[in-house]
């Protein structure tokens, strides 16, 4: 492992050294808690402790993430799985729900947990803090787990409603028993410096019918600091647009010019009070800044998911939301953060800079010059200080400094001549041409180019050489593929169908009986494979079924 990397050595040592059914680890945002822990399940599992993974998210995009961390190291984790499925799918390593989803039903997920030895992983754990219900669901859901791991970015004080599994201080802080804080993280090379430009100014506005101005020097009662802040960050004031979030609009469109010029790829994040105000803050950045209209996301736009991803591998500049993006989301290249939200708590405002923290170069979050947002920025610039002393240190006795691995490597490549030979996949050699036949056929009706992994199980199917076992590491999950088989085999069957009369649901009743499968959300990656050679043959007019 990178030696930047060490602390999740740490980790893991520490877990087994407690070995405590309950764990909570703290780990800043970008740190790469999730790997941490994904790396210790598949120990956990080589090991025999557990033999499946139950992981708890706040939204389903997190759930999805979760699912392609877990490929990297060799895991397969379900995140579409429904309360409604019922049981669970047979070739998956485990599954991502929602809170909400443990919430509704937790009885059911407390029969899964109880049939396996389990590790449950709550992610943002305070998200529990949310639903004063979370509480006795929880003890329902994962009472029976043979181990649960707590996850947060900080630690932070209960609001009065303790959440299950959890150790507090006599603070009513919650207790971390692995912490890995923004400094170390620094020290280590692994977050992104982040720099807080901020904005003051004298601000206007009413309250029922008294005007007010104040300068953000000023120092003003909770209510009304709240309200200046408020006024700040609108998109409008008294009809036309707001000065002081143009202003930082502006700021930031400039900061993240001057990224650019070093990172062409970089992207800057704006977070918005809510959905309204974020599509006015996103109509007028179109026509201040010009090009297209910043991405917008909204926690019910059943698109939103597919324009995270978008966005996460595009060159657009700018994406605007409220709190689907604070937190749990990876997007590496959010260089630049607009902060016209009027949420002051620390937790939050960590979450979103974890958003910006994560990779290389620089990050700058642009604020308002409220007093609690300052006061947040300087306990992480303050951080910062602490780290870049620390690393002073190690130069000044002569350690040997992370740093220095950002240096070039001494590898050089010189050359070659490339000679395109077959194909060596899950065990099988696929010569050139037959693997090149099994793209064809596929071409005209998956979406986009085949992935390897369905083009070389299609064609050792066709062989009937196909087995399940998959390699250490795969390019995509299994749960993707899966839904990407079954999006292909019904454009296949209806394609039958509109030309046989027959009925979609016969046919694909029949696919099931073929291939063995009651419920088609919970066929196996080897059953999908298997289907879909026998529709293809249905297309294709080659079958006697």
């Amino acid at each position: 492992m990178d030696d930047k990397y060490r602390w999740q050595d740490e980790f893991k040592a520490t877990y087994y050294n407690l070995n405590k059914e309950n764990f909570t680890l703290v780990a800043c945002p970008g740190a790469g808690k999730t790997l941490a822990v994904l790396r210790l399940a598949r120990e956990l599992m080589e090991t025999g402790i557990i033999n499946f993974l139950w992981i708890v998210c706040p939204t389903r995009q997190v759930k999805k993430q979760w699912s392609r961390a877990a490929a990297q190291v060799g895991l397969e984790v379900e995140w579409n799985w429904k309360n409604e499925d019922g049981a669970l799918p047979a070739d998956m390593d485990g599954v991502a729900v929602t809170y909400a989803q443990v919430i509704s039903e937790s009885a059911l997920h407390s029969f899964h947990v109880g049939q396996r030895k389990t590790l449950v992983v709550m992610d943002e754990i305070h998200h529990a803090e949310d639903d004063a219900s979370w509480g006795v669901r929880s003890k329902e859901a994962f009472s029976g787990a043979t181990r649960r791991i707590l996850l947060t970015g900080t630690p932070w004080r209960s609001n009065g409603t303790p959440i299950a599994f959890a150790e507090y201080d006599a603070q009513g802080y919650v207790k971390g028993d692995y912490v890995y804080n923004y400094d170390r993280a620094q020290s280590d090379f692994i977050c992104r410096p982040i720099f807080f430009p901020d904005q003051g100014g004298i601000v206007e506005w009413k309250w029922g019918e008294k005007t007010y101005v104040h300068d953000f020097q000023e120092v003003l009662s909770d209510n009304k600091r709240a309200q200046r802040l408020r006024a700040a960050v609108s998109s409008e004031q008294g009809g036309k647009t707001n000065e002081h979030a143009a202003q930082l609009l502006a700021n930031a469109d400039a900061k993240l010019s001057a990224v650019r010029a070093e990172s062409p790829t970089a992207g800057g994040l704006v977070l918005a009070r809510d959905i309204s105000h974020a599509n006015a803050l996103a109509d007028y950045m179109q026509s201040a800044f010009g090009g297209p209209r910043p991405t917008v996301i909204a926690s019910d736009d059943p698109l939103s998911l597919s324009r995270i991803d978008a966005f996460r591998n595009n060159t657009d500049r700018w994406l605007v939301a409220v709190e689907m993006v604070s937190e749990g989301v990876d997007i590496p290249r959010l260089q630049v953060l607009a902060y016209l939200s009027t949420t002051t708590r620390a937790l939050k405002f960590n979450q979103a800079a974890g958003r910006i923290c994560r990779g290389t170069g620089e990050a700058f979050f642009l604020i308002p010059d409220d007093p609690l947002l300052l006061s947040n920025a300087e306990r992480i610039a303050d951080l910062r200080r602490q780290a870049l002393t620390m690393v002073q240190q190690e130069l000044d006795l002569g350690i040997e400094s992370t740093a220095d691995s950002r240096e070039g490597s001494p590898f050089q490549a010189i050359g070659g001549t490339p000679v395109q030979g077959g194909v060596i996949f899950s065990g099988h050699r696929i010569e050139r041409d037959e693997y090149t036949a099994v793209q064809l056929e596929l071409a005209s009706i998956w979406p986009g180019e085949p992935p390897h992994e369905v083009v070389g199980k299609l064609a050792l199917a066709k062989r009937g050489q196909f087995t399940a076992q998959p390699p250490e590491y795969e390019a995509s999950t299994r749960s993707e593929r899966k839904e990407q088989l079954k999006e292909v085999q019904n454009r296949l069957v209806r394609t039958y169908c509109m030309r046989s009369g027959e009925e979609f649901k016969d046919v694909n009743y029949r696919l099931n009986q073929e291939v063995g499968v009651a419920k088609l959300r919970l066929a196996t990656e080897e059953q999908l494979t298997r289907r879909l050679a026998l529709a293809k043959e249905l297309y294709d007019g080659r079958s006697n079924a």
